[in-house]
């Protein structure tokens, strides 16, 4: 599989790069092709649910071996769902500051979400959380954030479910 990785360089510009990512060599991609770094993944994602309104965010922490590490998931009321999207990206953020984790990698299956931080621009609704996610990214630590495909992003969905 090959996914869009977008490496953070001086807030939120992006440089793209692709990077060939199955589970057989997922300890390469973790440690950043052969350096020494060790990188911790997120899934996150977020749901709308299409009667109610309700949304919800969900996210899990994997080892390089893949093992489950910390999983969270929390209704955040009602909003769009790129604003939910944004939610779960910040929330991964936030969890992975409080744990002390300094080297992460965001997967999420929302193209969207990872446009609008890459561009830093959104619908005026979800400029606020922009610029929460970027004073994160900001700080003294490596985030980079891939769009993956849906199917590789089912745990996160579940538990935004």
């Amino acid at each position: 599989m090959v996914v869009t990785t977008h490496f953070i360089d001086n807030g939120l510009k992006l440089q793209n790069r692709i990077l060939s990512s199955t589970v057989s060599d997922w300890g390469a991609v973790c440690s950043l092709e052969g350096t020494s770094l060790v990188w911790l993944k997120i899934n996150v994602d977020g749901a709308v649910d299409t009667v109610s309104g309700a949304a919800a965010v969900g996210g899990v922490f994997r080892s390089s071996t893949g093992e489950w590490y910390f999983g969270f998931a929390h209704s955040i009321g009602f909003c769009s769902s790129l604003n939910v999207e944004l939610w779960a990206i910040l929330d991964g953020l936030r969890h992975a500051w409080r744990m002390g984790l300094f080297r992460i990698i965001i997967e999420m299956d929302c193209l969207e979400a990872v446009r609008c931080i890459e561009k830093g621009t959104a619908i005026p609704i979800c400029n606020v959380l922009l610029i929460v996610i970027s004073g994160m990214v900001q700080r003294d630590w490596g985030v980079l954030f891939e769009h993956v495909p849906r199917r590789v992003n089912e745990v996160a969905d579940g538990l935004a479910r």
